[in-house]
């Protein structure tokens, strides 16, 4: 487990535990409650790896401090924190310059993060159980989802004079970002988003000669749209262009 995964299980375990430990301390009222929860659950879910040290430092302390009432479960996990950020850290150092080293550590680590977030998922279950609603409430579970990784698409091509071809035939959201270079040397390049080959465009974008364009592709037409067309506004001369997009 990374320092990030680490970050994302304290995150979410401090949201999840905070109405058992609430209950468990007589109320958010309460001076206990307070040494965790001093601001809320927002201190959580906005630190930064930064914060880390510190916030698992105050967590450890006060889950000592109140242990009894807390029961032996809840105590355990709060306080193991501190060390699973502590170990991870000094993992990820090993492992720029012991990266065998570093793979024991993080393994060890990830085992130690996995029996804790069963515990944490099994406290919210036992707690709630049947209250699906309830459940999902107390937990963000964006926080443990991947990134997705896109796939670049490059494509290159020439025109004849004044020829247009429809390069692309896909769905485009408003994040998606287009970029043309115009490789021609006397042509100029016209670019858009049509939703069929009778349509006029509306929108559209210009390249000159040598130069390159990156637009996002609710600029060059709606996003109904789903035929990319470049287009040789020449009448003398071909043209030619790389295509650079996201699958």
């Amino acid at each position: 487990m990374t320092v990030e995964g680490v970050q994302k299980l304290f995150k979410v375990t401090m949201s999840t535990q905070e109405p058992f430990i609430s209950k468990a301390l007589g109320g958010n009222d309460t001076a206990a409650y307070q040494q965790f929860y001093s601001r809320k659950r927002k201190q959580y879910w906005t630190c930064t790896q930064k914060d880390m040290t510190t916030l698992t430092g105050v967590v450890k302390k006060a889950a000592t401090a109140n242990a009894t009432a807390l029961g032996v479960t809840l105590t355990a996990l709060l306080q193991g924190f501190a060390a699973q950020w502590t170990d991870t850290k000094k993992a990820q150092v090993l492992q720029k310059g012991k990266l065998s080293t570093g793979r024991v550590t993080r393994k060890n680590t990830r085992t130690m993060l996995e029996k804790d977030l069963c515990t944490a998922l099994f406290m919210v279950g036992i707690n709630a159980p049947g209250e699906m609603k309830k459940c999902k409430s107390l937990v963000n579970l964006s926080l443990l989802h991947n990134h997705t990784h896109h796939k670049h698409i490059k494509k290159s091509g020439s025109l004849k004079i004044y020829e247009e071809v429809i390069r692309v035939n896909k769905t485009f959201s408003a994040k998606d970002k287009i970029k043309v270079i115009n490789t021609s040397t006397n042509a100029v390049l016209k670019v858009y988003l049509l939703k069929n080959k009778e349509e006029e465009p509306i929108l559209f974008a210009k390249i000159k000669p040598q130069k390159s364009m990156i637009k996002l592709a609710s600029k060059l037409g709606s996003l109904e749209g789903t035929l990319l067309v470049i287009k040789n506004m020449s009448l003398e001369n071909m043209a030619s262009y790389v295509l650079d997009y996201i699958e």
